[in-house]
Order: C-alpha cells, then structure tokens, then sequence
C-alpha cells in the first residue's frame, strides 16, 4: 500500500490508524513497488521511476541477458501483416508459429506490455503493434518480438524523471499525433498520444483508430478527439 499527502503528519496518523485496526508493516519510503523502482533527490525535487531489474529478469529468462543490442523498438519500416491465410492470403512469406512459439511470443508480448504501462511510453506503438498478432503469430512477428528484447537490453536502464522545479509542474501538457492508414491490413490509422507533467510522461497511449480515416486530416481530427478526452 502506498500513502500519498502533503503533509507528513497526516501520513503519520493514517498510519498509527491503520496499524491499529490490522497487522501491517511501514517500510518506510517507497523504493520499489509492483516492480517499478524509484529514487528521489530530495534537494533537487527529482524523482526516477524505472523497471530495470525487470528489464534484466525478463532477457535473463528468454535468453538474451548477452545478446547483441538495437537501438530502436523496432526495425526501421517494419510493417507487420497478418500471416493466416485466410485473413491475409497475399502474405505468405512468414511461416505461423507452432503451440510453443505461440506461448513463447504471448509470453514475450505479455511482459513488454508489463513494462509499458507503467515506465516505457517508448514501447506503446511496438506492443500495440505486436499485440495484434498473438492469436496466431508468424515467425516474422516474433523476429520483431526479440528484436524488441535486443532494444531493451540497450535501454534498460531508461527511467521517467520528474523535476517539481520544472516551470511546468503544475501544468499537464499533451502531445498527439496519428499516421494515415498505416495498418497493411485493414488500412486503418494509429493514434498516439503523451502527457507531461514535472517534465515526466503521467500517461501514454499508442493503439490502432477504430474505424477507417478518409484523409489524414481526419486521422489528426479523430486522435485529437480521443487525446482530448485523457486531458479532461
């Protein structure tokens, strides 16, 4: 459990509630939560959250502790299609994975997922992008996957820092763009969007629009929409 207020006394008394009524421990200050660590630098008002043990465990169990590291989420141009046949006829040129390569590439998928909601908006578009493919992946789609793995073991020590003293601290700020028509399979755009505030990324959004943009104008003016619900 994690208490937040400004004021310490009142920490202090929810606690002595709290430990009153049930069995409980105080750690004191957090410093890592859920798999999300975080330090602060009191005399400056920073504060870092990362996952980077993480990062470590997760190429350790998938064997790339020791692989040779990318520098981007994914390779340059990639665009993924569908490889069933039934969906995608025209694309044969990956091979659909067997029941171990399936779990394998849901269990890689699953745990970038895991990291990007909660410290890695630099992953949103690469696991909205390779989450479509786990019901029936190719062996393209997982090249891709472990790409990505091979991209992390580059950046896995990448953390989000706030900094109170930024003058924007107490004004979230918004940031949204699309493409047009991006998806090779149904031609349907990505929206993307990220909000700041203290200088760190607070929420972060990269997923596919829900129905088919004419123009790119109306691509912009659907991913504006839905970026202007997260700001409300």
């Amino acid at each position: 459990m994690l208490l937040f207020s400004p004021s310490a006394n009142r920490v202090t008394t929810i606690k002595h509630l709290l430990c009153a009524k049930y069995k409980m421990t105080d750690l004191g200050l957090v410093r890592c939560f859920l798999g999300i660590e975080i330090e602060r630098d009191r005399s400056q008002r920073i504060l870092h959250i990362y996952q980077q043990r993480t990062v470590r465990k997760l190429l350790a169990t998938n064997g790339f502790s020791n692989c040779n590291s990318h520098w981007t989420p994914q390779p340059t141009g990639s665009k993924l299609q569908r490889s069933d046949p039934e969906s995608n006829p025209t694309n044969s040129t990956a091979e659909t994975l067997d029941s171990d390569g399936k779990q394998w590439y849901q269990s890689i998928v699953g745990s970038l997922m895991w990291l990007m909601l909660y410290t890695r908006p630099d992953l949103a578009f690469t696991v909205s992008m390779l989450s479509k493919f786990s019901s029936t992946p190719s062996t393209e789609d997982l090249a891709t996957a472990t790409y990505t793995l091979r991209y992390l073991r580059n950046m896995a020590n990448l953390a989000i820092q706030y900094n109170a003293s930024e003058p924007e601290a107490t004004m979230p700020i918004g940031y949204t763009d699309s493409d047009f028509a991006g998806d090779p399979d149904d031609r349907k755009s990505t929206s993307g969007c990220v909000f700041m505030l203290a200088g760190g990324a607070i929420i972060w959004r990269a997923c596919k629009q829900p129905l088919v943009a004419f123009s790119k104008m109306e691509g912009e003016y659907i991913d504006a929409s839905d970026a202007t619900k997260e700001a409300i």
